[in-house]
């Protein structure tokens, strides 16, 4: 999706998604610190995010070029805050106020 590597969380289904349940993971994964492991394993360093219906669903409502909300969930990927990150537009806070 618009480069980043995204999956849905669950297969397709007839049955409803629960209130809070994830439905999309958003993940990035750092290969310059990529360490090799006994057993050929290797691991690397990486952050998800989780998108619930809700969050998609203020997406689809919000934003009118998904680039944009792309541009958003790799901002928050790079930074790396620990926490629940919330994507904002510029100047939202004149919306509200």
């Amino acid at each position: 999706m618009e480069g980043l590597d995204a999956r849905w969380v669950r297969s397709p289904s007839s049955a409803a998604l629960r209130g809070g349940e994830v439905a999309m993971e958003i993940h990035q994964q750092d290969e310059l610190t990529a360490r090799f492991l006994p057993g050929g394993l290797k691991m690397t360093q990486g952050i998800t995010l989780q998108a619930t219906r809700s969050a998609l669903d203020r997406y689809l409502i919000d934003l009118l070029k998904p680039v944009t909300w792309a541009a958003g969930m790799r901002h928050l990927l790079r930074v790396q805050e620990v926490g629940r990150p919330w994507p904002h537009y510029r100047d939202e806070h004149e919306v509200w106020f």
